[in-house]
């Protein structure tokens, strides 16, 4: 049927773009500086953009959790969304923490409208004044 195979392809087409485009771009303005846990894990807040010519509003908060006893050697990923209502630091003693015990590098993201995606800047303060 014609509409099945255009969906099929718009589908392929779409699932082919992040192959196509360029690498998501590391936001250091808005990253926070690595945490070192006592059991091991490192856990970093980074701020990436999907596509290098866009700017803050499409910004993707992530948390990146994994062991430093694994050194640089590869490791799988796991990645992880959190559910309605929560932010990324909801998963990072349920999910991220203990898959990275594992030998994972596990990643959690923000929703649009949730957690650091509110906010970049004023989040990446709150974070740097509770330091102090």
């Amino acid at each position: 049927d014609d509409a099945d195979e255009k969906t099929r392809r718009l589908l392929r087409a779409a699932l082919a773009r992040g192959r196509a485009g360029a690498a998501p771009r590391l936001m250091r303005e808005h990253c926070l500086a690595p945490e070192l846990r006592p059991d091991g894990i490192v856990v970093q807040r980074l701020m990436l953009a999907p596509e290098a010519r866009e700017g803050d509003e499409h910004a993707v908060p992530v948390i990146l959790a994994h062991d430093e006893a694994f050194g640089d050697d590869p490791r799988p990923l796991m990645c992880f969304m959190h559910g309605t209502g929560g932010d990324s630091e909801a998963l990072l003693e349920t999910q991220l923490v203990p898959f990275a015990k594992r030998g994972y590098c596990a990643l959690g993201v923000d929703a649009p409208c949730h957690g650091r995606r509110l906010d970049p800047a004023d989040a990446a303060a709150e974070e740097k004044e509770g330091d102090a």
